[in-house]
């Protein structure tokens, strides 16, 4: 709780900045001490965005809801410094690792950004580099690729988001194809339906619509078809940078499917291409010799299942026993069962493969 002296200091300065940033000099006009300023600051009361600008916490200010991973000192100093460039004209945007935070993609292969990183047009006259704990970064964004994100933070879109990464040059295909998987499935959820958010259940059942994939699978081609990759304008006639970047992505489109749920099960989509493997189907519910319905990670050539093996398969009261009760369900319907791990498949992957081919075998 704060102290007294402290709400009249913050109530002072809410009363005549409201959300709005300013200056220790600001703050002695209105009757604000520097000494009662270091107060409320210290307190937590009083954000300082950087030298001389400060802004006051609360209802006044608009945060990020919970969840949502940037803090919200991080996200004023964010909102400060888009406000300071749209004075001079210059429109920005939370972008790439960044924004990816706060859509919540999963992220393989990528370090989170040491600061946030802000996307101004590459014709604005600014010069990418670190600013105020702020990384300006070169890169054209489609307008109507901005979103008004969490904490009204104008940032790429999910999709967007993800083609920018999934374009990165130190990632491999599995990679390219977690974050590719994670902004499409996002992009949708996005999207109201009924004037309500897409539940989990609800998700699964759009994606398992052929016609929905196309369609999302298509407007990913489109965004990134006009997306500053690595270079103005697009893929054509960019350069050998550009040109590396657009191969690396085109790959991962070319065999990204939104089916696909987990940064695991996405890695091992990955694994299934590189091996050569006919593409099983992800995602399928198979009737077992009881009559119950289950659902399955991968389904191969109509009778082997693959499985993967994460934590998050025995979340939310799925137990091991539950597991168990699946598979002998669908093993005595005549299905064979192969599982792996996110440990097996980074460091044994050829025991994997193995265990694959020998029931692909059994099935022929």
């Amino acid at each position: 709780m704060l102290r007294p002296e402290v709400v009249v200091t913050v109530n002072a300065l809410a009363t005549q900045f409201g959300s709005a940033t300013f200056t220790p000099r600001d703050a002695e006009q209105v009757g604000v001490a520097q000494h009662r300023l270091w107060t409320a600051v210290g307190s937590g009361a009083v954000y300082r965005l950087a030298r001389g600008r400060y802004q006051v916490v609360g209802e006044h200010v608009g945060l990020p809801p919970a969840g949502i991973a940037i803090p919200p000192v991080e996200a004023a100093r964010v909102r400060d410094r888009i406000a300071e460039l749209a004075e001079a004209g210059v429109p920005a945007k939370l972008g790439t690792a960044s924004a990816s935070q706060v859509w919540q993609l999963p992220l393989y292969q990528v370090e989170p950004p040491a600061c946030p990183v802000l996307l101004v047009p590459r014709q604005s006259g600014l010069k990418p580099g670190v600013r105020r704990g702020i990384r300006v970064s070169l890169r054209d964004v489609d307008p109507r690729q901005v979103v008004l994100g969490p904490g009204d933070i104008p940032m790429t879109s999910p999709l967007l988001t993800a083609l920018h990464i999934a374009a990165g040059p130190r990632l491999s295909l599995p990679g390219r194809l977690v974050v590719l998987h994670g902004g499409l499935r996002r992009h949708w959820e996005l999207l109201e339906v009924n004037d309500a958010r897409m539940t989990s259940r609800t998700l699964a059942s759009a994606m398992s619509d052929v016609r929905v994939r196309t369609a999302l699978l298509e407007e990913m081609a489109v965004i990134a078809a006009g997306a500053d990759i690595q270079g103005p304008g697009g893929p054509q006639g960019l350069g050998v940078a550009a040109a590396s970047a657009w191969a690396r992505l085109e790959l991962a489109m070319r065999i990204a499917d939104p089916r696909v749920e987990t940064a695991l099960e996405s890695l091992s989509w990955a694994r299934f291409h590189e091996w050569g493997l006919e593409m099983p189907v992800p995602q399928v519910s198979l009737r077992g010799a009881s009559g119950t319905l289950w659902r399955v990670d991968f389904l191969f050539e109509g009778r082997v299942i693959g499985e993967c093996d994460g934590a998050v398969k025995y979340h939310a009261g799925h137990t091991a026993w539950q597991e168990k009760r699946r598979q002998s369900d669908l093993e005595a319907k005549g299905y064979i069962f192969v599982r792996w791990t996110w440990e097996e498949l980074l460091r044994q992957p050829e025991a994997v493969l193995a265990r694959l081919d020998l029931a692909l075998r059994r099935c022929r």
